[in-house]
């Protein structure tokens, strides 16, 4: 069959089967569609501009009240990715805090995106730490805040749960955490 167009001239080097699209916005059911080179992709929304690869971001361990405190980190190996609303986050941050002063709950702040929820609980894995208020370490991150509060409770997450402080941080005594996270933005 020889697809016409609309002044009546026959298309040439058409391919494949099926009936002819001639729209410039056609709508296509069920189409299938092989290898494609694309220079934009529109993902319900997200376009892929809205991607950011592999990045690396330095957060810090601080008590509400910063008094005196000195952290002499041994590591922080921290990166996140972005996709559309998304942020994944793994970091690895180990050190050991100094302070006669600083007193208060205990967190780590600096992420890179503000947080686009309220208590959002997120799972820690605590590789040591000084003394432990409960049977699971997590953290709750808050709304528009770039910070990770240390909590400890349930494994079920469903409660805050205790608040780490700096009584569970002794001046001198070295502590590491690993956390992978997802959270909206």
């Amino acid at each position: 069959m020889t697809a016409i167009n609309q002044v009546g001239n026959a298309l040439t080097g058409i391919t494949g089967t099926g009936t002819f699209v001639g729209a410039n916005t056609p709508t296509l059911i069920t189409p299938v569609i092989g290898a494609a080179t694309a220079t934009s992709i529109n993902f319900g929304g997200s376009s892929l501009s809205s991607y950011v690869g592999r990045t690396a971001f330095t957060p810090s361990f601080v008590f509400a009240t910063l008094g005196d405190l000195s952290v002499a980190y041994s590591n922080r190996s921290c990166s996140y990715i972005k996709i559309g609303d998304l942020v994944y986050i793994s970091f690895y941050i180990s050190g050991t805090p100094t302070y006669t002063t600083a007193t208060g709950q205990a967190y780590f702040t600096g992420l890179p995106f503000s947080v686009n929820a309220s208590d959002f609980p997120v799972a820690f894995a605590a590789l040591a730490c000084a003394s432990y208020p409960a049977t699971a370490i997590y953290s709750y991150a808050f709304a528009n805040l770039t910070n990770l509060l240390i909590y400890g409770g349930s494994a079920a997450l469903s409660t805050q749960g205790v608040a780490f402080t700096s009584a569970n941080f002794p001046s001198g005594v070295a502590f590491a955490f690993l956390c992978t996270i997802t959270y909206p933005v």
